[in-house]
């Protein structure tokens, strides 16, 4: 790949191939697959497949706690979807986003609410947090058969509730809710 440096398809297939075996447990090559993806994404930045794998090797870090990817994720995701530098998506957009793009959303969401907390702005932080949470419970309302809406509710419920010092037990509740509608309606789940 060193030897071309422009060739976007190269450096995305030895990222993702790279990516795989770091997924595998190989971790050794993550600090690769992510240089190589990154510069796929630098060469060809509307690329949806590479912004998706991309973005969730990013969410990875973020969910356990790494801040060091997360203007990162805000970046690949805001290609995803679209996302002009420094604007947000409206509220009315957001709920008619398909699943995986509204998926791809909370992503975007969650990139945002790591990197106020990671520069102390706490109060950017908890905002984010309440806007997330109110578009979720907005989709579930406005598709209440949508089992995915219920299954990245629940995930969310539970991620924010050991995220947040205070909230907690309305959170557990919210994602054991969740979770109690997955599983009664586990068949209709996409695989």
């Amino acid at each position: 790949v060193n030897e071309n440096p422009n060739d976007f398809e190269l450096h995305k297939d030895v990222g993702l191939r790279l990516m795989w075996l770091t997924l595998d447990g190989y971790l050794q090559y993550q600090a690769k697959a992510e240089e190589l993806l990154e510069h796929a994404f630098d060469l060809n930045p509307t690329d949806r497949d590479l912004n998706r794998m991309l973005g969730r090797f990013y969410n990875m870090r973020a969910v356990a706690g790494d801040s060091s990817k997360a203007k990162k994720q805000i970046q690949v995701y805001s290609a995803l979807l679209n996302i002009p530098k420094g604007e947000k998506l409206s509220e009315e957009k957001i709920l008619t986003l398909s699943d995986s793009d509204f998926v791809a959303y909370s992503f975007w969401s969650l990139g945002v609410i790591i990197d106020y907390k990671h520069r102390g702005n706490l109060i950017g932080a908890l905002k984010a947090i309440f806007n997330l949470e109110k578009v979720l419970k907005k989709r579930i309302a406005k598709q209440p058969d949508n089992m995915e809406n219920y299954a990245l509710a629940g995930n969310y419920a539970f991620f924010f509730a050991g995220y947040l010092p205070f909230g907690r037990k309305s959170r557990v509740e919210d994602g054991v809710r969740y979770f109690e509608k997955l599983r009664a309606n586990w068949s209709s789940l996409r695989l």
